[in-house]
């Protein structure tokens, strides 16, 4: 199951589309772990890398909501 999956902390506080949000990207992620775990049980999986096509940072990430992704 995935960490926090039972509600992301903070998530109560959300309303509207916030919420609706949330609840989308959730159920889109219950869907990807499904998924992951189906093709486990066929074929076996021995790591999973998620790697995000977004170019920048999320709100909730820990770091500014919009700005760009910098090399270290």
């Amino acid at each position: 199951m995935l960490p926090g999956a039972a509600g992301a902390e903070g998530e109560e506080d959300l309303k509207g589309d916030e919420r609706k949000e949330a609840e989308k990207n959730k159920e889109a992620a219950r869907v990807w772990i499904s998924g992951i775990e189906a093709v486990n049980r066929k074929l076996g999986v021995a790591r999973v890398i998620d790697l995000p096509a977004t170019p920048f940072f999320l709100s909730g990430s820990g770091y500014g909501a919009g700005n760009a992704f910098q090399p270290h």
